[in-house]
């Protein structure tokens, strides 16, 4: 006899605590699919290949932004399937994401490449969650939205394409396809194989064929299988952010009203602890600047402090300076946000030590990007100078985002994506490596640098390479006769392997390269 219990469910002869039932059903809810979800799980297994393949292995210009392009057309195809209408706001989020995929294609530089990769990754995670959320840019709860958008939702529905492409194979119709399609492969091969053999045998244009084909497939077939295996989690995890955006009824993004809830919770610390905690690096940070006033003074009006050079000037605590900086971000984060508040009151210390803060920081700042600035003055560009001084303009662009955030109420994620993406973009477009050949070997020819320094621009991405042939008829002869091996040697290269040279910057290179060759001939 069934137990009759109200608070019970009865299976067959086992009782089960509807408590149970109910934390079942909640840690395990269950998914619908659609018919087109299997073909869009198969797509992403494939798409999961081509990311191990084109941008983890072999990142290689024109085939990474055509994957990129790819991955962004799929996503549009899989929501507009799924009945999803994209807007003005979110097509201009897509055009975004076009730009920085052709970056791949306009440089060579790896550096560029791996903030590219970072910027892609982030982005393509966000748009398709703001098509199906109805946002048309970031949101004012950006910072908790984002991680849950690349991680948290798709992480729960990493199980959707396995299910969904279970469940198309065990459907009676698809079942007998595709067991039809798998007796008729196997049955095929061994005479496949006779055929091919004959063939081979009887011309030799398809012998050479069919063994520049096996050969490939021997040299590259465990290299394509490990990129097919590490790509299998990509695949799934692509398809779970699919599958995760398109149920936003399932995997809403958190309202404005649970992340104030949430930032409430965070405010653990009485605001007294934490303002005496930070008041003795207040402090500090006072007998600094003004123990250090005349030596920070001499950055501003271009002067070098005696008894030093150039470099152990701007070396000497600039790093600290930048970390001092990060740090100083920290701690006003945690003084907003990790103190206790009560409610309608104006909490005057915690803005003014956030102010002070500010402040010093971007004084800091000031002071070491006038001391970075006559580094470059006295031994030109590289590149940890010119991305150093990028990352300061992106710190002080913050600070002052949250200095006035202190004096006017805005939302400060919207903006602070559009200044971090514009800064990135700008990096994108004046090519870094090419920058850096151009300023020294202009200034090498003015007179205004004691050296080219050739040698260590031949370190930096195929960008400098053209900017060096470019300047060719100024370089001295015995001087270019020590660099241009490393040249001929880079284009041989190229040559040789040609889907190293699928960028603008690569085949620029060999074409100006061609070129000087035949001028001398």
């Amino acid at each position: 006899m069934l137990n009759q219990n109200p608070n019970n469910i009865s299976y067959g002869y086992y009782n089960i605590p509807q408590s149970h039932a109910a934390r079942a059903l909640q840690t395990k809810p269950l998914r619908s699919f659609r018919k087109y979800d299997a073909i869009a799980a198969v797509f992403c297994l494939l798409l999961g290949f081509l990311f191990t393949h084109y941008v983890l292995f072999r990142p290689n210009g024109y085939a990474t932004s055509a994957y990129y392009l790819l991955l962004l057309l799929s996503e549009a195809f899989y929501l507009r399937k799924s009945g999803y209408q994209i807007k003005p706001g979110q097509v201009i989020q897509g055009a975004v994401i076009c730009l920085f995929a052709l970056s791949f294609s306009l440089t060579e530089s790896p550096k560029l490449h791996k903030l590219s990769f970072l910027f892609l990754t982030a982005a393509l995670a966000w748009w398709i969650f703001s098509v199906t959320h109805g946002h048309s840019f970031v949101t004012r709860y950006f910072g908790f939205h984002l991680p849950a958008a690349m991680l948290t939702h798709p992480i729960e529905e990493l199980g959707a394409a396995p299910q969904a492409i279970a469940n198309s194979i065990r459907e009676p119709k698809r079942a007998a396809i595709t067991k039809t399609i798998c007796i008729g492969l196997a049955a095929s091969l061994p005479l496949t194989i006779l055929v091919g053999f004959l063939l081979s045998s009887a011309d030799a244009n398809i012998g050479n064929i069919f063994y520049r084909i096996t050969d490939s497939l021997s040299v590259y077939l465990r290299e394509y299988l490990f990129q097919f295996a590490l790509g299998i989690p990509v695949g799934f995890w692509l398809f779970g952010s699919w599958y995760a955006a398109s149920h936003p009824q399932k995997h809403a993004l958190q309202s404005d009203a649970v992340c104030i809830q949430n930032l409430k919770a965070l405010e653990l610390f009485p605001r007294t602890g934490i303002l005496t905690a930070i008041t003795p690096i207040c402090i500090l940070y006072l007998l600094y600047l003004g123990l250090q006033a005349n030596y920070i003074y001499s950055a501003f009006v271009g002067q070098l402090p005696q008894s030093m050079t150039y470099s152990a000037y701007a070396r000497r605590g600039f790093f600290e300076l930048c970390a001092i900086s990060v740090i100083n971000l920290a701690v006003i984060l945690v003084l907003t946000v990790c103190s206790k508040k009560e409610p309608g009151k104006r909490h005057a210390a915690l803005k003014g030590y956030s102010i002070f803060l500010c402040l010093c920081t971007l004084f800091m700042l000031a002071s070491a990007f006038a001391k970075m600035a006559m580094y470059i003055n006295a031994y030109g560009l590289t590149q940890k100078r010119l991305y150093a001084t990028w990352f300061m303009v992106l710190l002080a662009v913050i600070f002052v985002l949250i200095l006035l955030r202190q004096f006017m109420q805005f939302s400060t994620a919207p903006i602070i994506v559009t200044v971090s993406t514009i800064l990135l973009a700008a990096l994108f477009l004046i090519r870094p490596d090419a920058l850096i050949a151009e300023y020294n070997l202009t200034r090498w020819e003015q007179g205004t640098l004691k050296s080219s320094d050739l040698n260590s621009l031949l370190v930096l991405s195929d960008d400098s390479y053209v900017v060096i042939l470019q300047h060719r008829e100024q370089i001295d002869e015995w001087e270019w006769e020590t660099i241009e091996g490393s040249i001929r040697m880079r284009v041989q290269h190229l040559q040789d392997v040609p889907e190293d040279s699928w960028n603008l910057s690569s085949q620029r290179l060999i074409a100006l390269y061609e070129e000087q060759c035949n001028a001398k001939e």
